[in-house]
């Protein structure tokens, strides 16, 4: 760096961060933190001028992609099916976050997907809620068989049980819709005395400080920012292993799993902070679960027919889904530039790879192709222009 001594962070621009601002927040979370001083310090307002980068100075905003979440959700909930499990879903009647304890520069963490870019909750969390639930009522021998050995490294193995995995498989609890982020606020009152306990203010002749060692009123506050979640949907999937999928009582023992689960998520909560209100989920009725159920698995069934299709009609597909919301908001008056952007990007590269496609699949092409320029060519002229080249280019 030619003898400055700024971090090398200060060198690189962080990529734009705004409410509206479609980016991974959590690759830019955990790897475009450019705040550093030049002795690699951070103070507070760069802290928390980093997080308002990812929530808007409003100190809130979406995070997530709809049709990805919605996906990976009808995704889980097919395997979840052939395996014999059983899937719910649970909103947060508050705020939920998990990971503070993952180091970062501004001290308190975030768990975030790595490529759905939404906070989640780990299938060994799940794990843990469950067999904490579950342990005051079952026995060793049945707590072995559930949740496998205690610890999983043979040189660790207490007793003469065998190391084993257990019969239950917790997935990852994944948002089935995009998350709120929102910025919050910890305000330590009595940091000193956390932080250094009977040690701080000792002077050389023994003696204690008293105005700085006490845990008391006049100590001066330290606001601490930290990153949290509002409306937030997770999806719980509990599923035999192979092994035990014929096992006579297995559907008993998911059973049994789900409904401890659900009244540790109602009751107890999930995540960080469960004591101050964060991380209580309400479990909807069984009518309304299963009408979730339903759903996913029409969208699952969906998307094995999207990718049974050709790379045409795959293609087409996509267009005509981007056409309709395009129409939509244009009816609603909050149509973009940058969506209109997207539909000629992709009707390019319909159009380069349309030269290998049969005549049926190309003339499919073209009437989605009219329907386009009548959305976003205003323009008769240059639409009737723009038709002819399409034609041309077709081989029509």
């Amino acid at each position: 760096m030619s003898g400055s001594k700024q971090p090398v962070h200060s060198e690189f621009s962080q990529p734009e961060l705004g409410p509206s601002v479609t980016i991974n927040r959590g690759l830019a979370f955990e790897r475009y933190f450019n705040q550093y001083q030049s002795d690699w310090s951070v103070t507070p307002e760069a802290q928390r001028k980093f997080m308002e980068k990812l929530t808007g100075e409003s100190g809130s905003c979406k995070c997530g992609d709809a049709k990805a979440l919605q996906l990976a959700a009808a995704r889980q909930q097919g395997l979840a099916d052939a395996q014999k499990g059983q899937t719910f879903q649970a909103e947060a009647d508050w705020r939920f976050v998990t990971g503070l304890g993952i180091p970062h520069p501004i001290e308190n963490g975030l768990l975030w997907h790595p490529t759905l870019a939404v906070p989640y909750l780990p299938g060994a969390s799940i794990k843990g809620l469950v067999r904490s639930a579950l342990e005051p009522e079952l026995a060793p021998e049945q707590l072995y068989f559930l949740f496998g050995s205690d610890h999983k490294d043979p040189a660790c193995q207490a007793g003469e049980r065998p190391m084993k995995s257990g019969a239950l498989i917790f997935m990852d609890a994944l948002p089935v819709k995009p998350v709120q982020l929102v910025l919050d606020v910890l305000t330590n009152h009595m940091g000193k005395w956390y932080e250094r306990g009977d040690t701080l203010g000792r002077a050389a002749t023994g003696q204690l400080n008293t105005d700085t060692i006490l845990p008391a009123d006049w100590q001066t506050p330290n606001p601490v920012s930290f990153l949290t979640t509002e409306q937030l949907t997770l999806q719980f999937s509990i599923v035999p292993r192979q092994l035990y999928r014929n096992h006579p009582h297995i559907a008993g023992w998911v059973k049994l799993a789900v409904d401890a689960l659900q009244w540790t998520l109602q009751h107890e909560g999930a995540g960080a902070k469960t004591r101050t209100g964060y991380g209580s989920f309400t479990v909807p009725d069984e009518q309304t679960s299963s009408k979730q159920r339903d759903d996913l698995r029409k969208q699952w069934r969906d998307h094995s027919e999207v990718a049974s299709m050709s790379e045409a009609a795959r293609g087409m597909l996509e267009l005509e889904d981007a056409v309709e919301v395009y129409e939509d908001a244009l009816k609603a008056r909050t149509a973009s530039a940058q969506q209109a952007s997207s539909l000629r990007e992709l009707r390019s590269q319909l159009m380069s790879s349309a030269s290998e496609w049969t005549d049926v699949e190309r003339q499919s092409l073209y009437q989605l192709l009219v329907r386009l320029e009548q959305s976003v060519t205003t323009n008769k002229q240059t639409r009737r222009k723009n038709l002819r080249k399409y034609e041309e280019l077709l081989q029509l």
